[in-house]
Protein backbone atom coordinates (compact mmCIF):
# COMPACT_ATOMS: atom_id res chain seq x y z
CA UNK A 1 0.00 0.00 0.00
CA UNK A 2 1.25 3.48 -0.86
CA UNK A 3 1.67 5.83 2.09
CA UNK A 4 -0.09 9.19 1.79
CA UNK A 5 2.03 12.25 1.12
CA UNK A 6 2.80 14.57 3.98
CA UNK A 7 2.59 18.33 3.39
CA UNK A 8 6.33 18.77 2.94
CA UNK A 9 6.57 15.82 0.53
CA UNK A 10 3.66 17.15 -1.52
CA UNK A 11 5.25 20.61 -1.69
CA UNK A 12 8.58 19.11 -2.66
CA UNK A 13 6.96 17.11 -5.48
CA UNK A 14 5.17 20.25 -6.68
CA UNK A 15 8.47 22.13 -6.70
CA UNK A 16 10.17 19.30 -8.58
CA UNK A 17 7.41 19.13 -11.21
CA UNK A 18 7.42 22.91 -11.70
CA UNK A 19 11.20 22.98 -12.08
CA UNK A 20 11.11 20.07 -14.53
CA UNK A 21 8.40 21.81 -16.57
CA UNK A 22 10.42 25.01 -16.67
CA UNK A 23 13.58 23.18 -17.77
CA UNK A 24 11.68 21.26 -20.45
CA UNK A 25 10.08 24.44 -21.77
CA UNK A 26 13.46 26.20 -21.90
CA UNK A 27 14.83 23.20 -23.80
CA UNK A 28 11.94 23.47 -26.21
CA UNK A 29 12.72 27.14 -26.80
CA UNK A 30 16.41 26.43 -27.29
CA UNK A 31 16.19 23.53 -29.74
CA UNK A 32 12.80 23.68 -31.48
CA UNK A 33 11.15 26.58 -33.27
CA UNK A 34 7.76 27.51 -31.82
CA UNK A 35 5.10 27.85 -34.56
CA UNK A 36 3.62 31.33 -34.99
CA UNK A 37 0.15 30.09 -34.06
CA UNK A 38 1.36 28.82 -30.67
CA UNK A 39 3.86 31.52 -29.84
CA UNK A 40 1.49 33.57 -27.67
CA UNK A 41 0.20 30.51 -25.82
CA UNK A 42 3.74 29.27 -25.19
CA UNK A 43 4.77 32.70 -23.90
CA UNK A 44 1.83 32.75 -21.48
CA UNK A 45 2.70 29.26 -20.25
CA UNK A 46 6.33 30.29 -19.71
CA UNK A 47 5.17 33.32 -17.74
CA UNK A 48 2.94 31.14 -15.56
CA UNK A 49 5.78 28.72 -14.88
CA UNK A 50 8.06 31.63 -14.02
CA UNK A 51 5.55 32.94 -11.46
CA UNK A 52 5.11 29.45 -10.00
CA UNK A 53 8.86 28.98 -9.64
CA UNK A 54 9.13 32.38 -7.96
CA UNK A 55 6.46 31.43 -5.44
CA UNK A 56 8.15 28.11 -4.74
CA UNK A 57 11.54 29.77 -4.33
CA UNK A 58 9.96 32.22 -1.90
CA UNK A 59 8.59 29.32 0.11
CA UNK A 60 11.86 27.39 0.27
CA UNK A 61 14.18 30.40 0.64
CA UNK A 62 12.29 33.17 2.45
CA UNK A 63 13.84 36.62 2.75
CA UNK A 64 14.11 38.60 5.95
CA UNK A 65 12.96 37.54 9.39
CA UNK A 66 10.62 34.57 9.68
CA UNK A 67 7.17 35.43 11.02
CA UNK A 68 6.63 35.01 14.73
CA UNK A 69 4.58 31.96 15.74
CA UNK A 70 1.02 32.74 16.78
CA UNK A 71 0.42 32.93 20.50
CA UNK A 72 -2.27 30.72 21.96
Amino acid sequence: MIAPLTKIKARSWLAFMALAGFILSLGTLAFFPVPDGNRELFSAAMGGLNILLGALAGYYWPRGNPPAPPEA
